[in-house]
């Protein structure tokens, strides 16, 4: 099976929990989210960047049944599928894409892709003071490019209607062992120093990071947001499904933490 196919494999475990489409992607793919209980209060988001879907698989280890949490495990369909499959899924989408990204699609390293289908990095595409940071690109890219305007990307959108009734938003990236916390602030460093003790993951002040998930949340006084980087340094993107296991259990304890 793809990694996509697994994935759709995986959703269906999570009987007792409520699994709906909550927008589509640039491709016209559905974004899925499980919600488990009423009126859940944390959002995890996993596979915002394509290469980076070890993270979808962890984010549906590690907190199923976790009551009071809604799961938005692969924010970027799209762009998994253009990481792990390549051109077998471009071609089939290829009236969706422009001349100029499906050009760069031909002479970039797709394994290594982080954007959607659009070349836009939905991470960098939030109104948090967009466009501001360091490595942000004005021009279609495999990665850190902006977009036209803050949410001009579907993907951008679905993740911002999910947490306008969340106070927490924990966001799954990869790699390097660390946990992001603040918008040039020290919102949410309590519980990012929490979350190291029990993983063993290092807890660092974001400054310099802007229009992301957890940039955006803090930004409009929305609650706490962190960034977590799944995966020692020592591993390679993308990182395998078989590492999946080992990783969800070096991060167990934060459910206890988060009383989930």
């Amino acid at each position: 099976m793809t990694v996509y196919e697994t994935y759709l494999t995986e959703l269906e475990k999570h009987k007792n929990a409520n699994l709906k489409s909550v927008g589509l992607s640039v491709a016209g793919q559905s974004v899925y989210s499980l919600v488990y209980g009423k009126s859940p209060k944390i959002l995890i988001v996993g596979g915002v960047h394509a290469r980076e879907y070890i993270s979808t698989f962890v984010c549906l280890d590690l907190f199923y049944g976790s009551d009071g949490v809604e799961i938005l495990p692969m924010a970027n369909p799209d762009g998994v599928r253009i990481a792990s499959e390549g051109f077998s899924f471009i071609d089939t989408v290829r009236d969706k894409i422009s001349d100029d990204v499906y050009s760069l699609m031909k002479r970039s390293d797709l394994k290594m892709w982080k954007a959607n289908l659009n070349a836009v990095d939905i991470n960098v595409n939030f109104d948090a003071r967009w466009g501001e940071g360091a490595l942000n690109k004005r021009y279609i890219s495999p990665s850190d490019y902006i977009g036209k305007a803050p949410f001009s990307e579907p993907e951008t959108r679905i993740i911002r209607s999910l947490l306008l009734d969340k106070n927490l938003v924990i966001c799954y990236h990869s790699k390097g062992e660390e946990i992001y916390y603040g918008f040039d602030n020290d919102v949410g460093k309590e519980l990012a120093l929490s979350l190291a003790k029990v993983t063993g993951y290092e807890a660092k002040r974001a400054d310099g990071s802007t229009g992301g998930v957890k940039d955006y949340f803090i930004y409009k006084g929305m609650g706490v947001g962190l960034t977590v980087e799944l995966g020692s340094d020592g591993l390679t993107h993308p990182i395998g499904l078989e590492h999946k296991d080992s990783i969800v259990k070096k991060n167990m304890g934060i459910r206890q933490i988060l009383n989930v």
